[in-house]
């Protein structure tokens, strides 16, 4: 984690735990309030990295399930729910836009530092040692 993981880095290759990335650490302070009720918290690990898009923000699951409808979203709202689900009336909504922006910012930081599989990918020295026994 922290070499070309576009959720954390490792500050000036120090032999520190990774730090979570600053567009990561931005959407969590708008998606935790909003959406941490029910959803588990967005830390680069788990199933919800699907959730996000970051070659293309606009198709991020995490904007389009409770958009609505007619602006183009999924309009999800589970029945019975506890706190009432928001639904996001059109991309103009404040929370939408703060969770937009975010990744807007983790795109363009994915694309300072490509995945091997994206152009412009550069290697990225790193110290491993899969041999040694913990």
């Amino acid at each position: 984690m922290g070499g070309r993981d576009p959720w954390h880095f490792v500050p000036d290759n120090k032999r520190v735990p990774p730090q979570p990335e600053p567009w990561l650490a931005e959407l969590n302070k708008t998606y935790t309030p909003q959406c941490g009720a029910c959803h588990p918290p967005l830390d680069g690990e788990g199933r919800h990295n699907r959730w996000l898009n970051l070659t293309r923000p606009e198709s991020s699951r995490l904007l389009n399930a409770h958009l609505a409808r007619p602006a183009g979203g999924m309009e999800l709202a589970g029945k019975d729910h506890n706190p009432p689900v928001r639904i996001f009336p059109d991309r103009s909504d404040p929370v939408y836009h703060a969770l937009w922006q975010a990744l807007e910012k983790g795109k363009a930081a994915l694309l300072v530092r490509p995945r091997m599989d994206m152009p412009g990918a550069v290697p990225i020295p790193q110290e491993r040692n899969f041999g040694k026994v913990y």
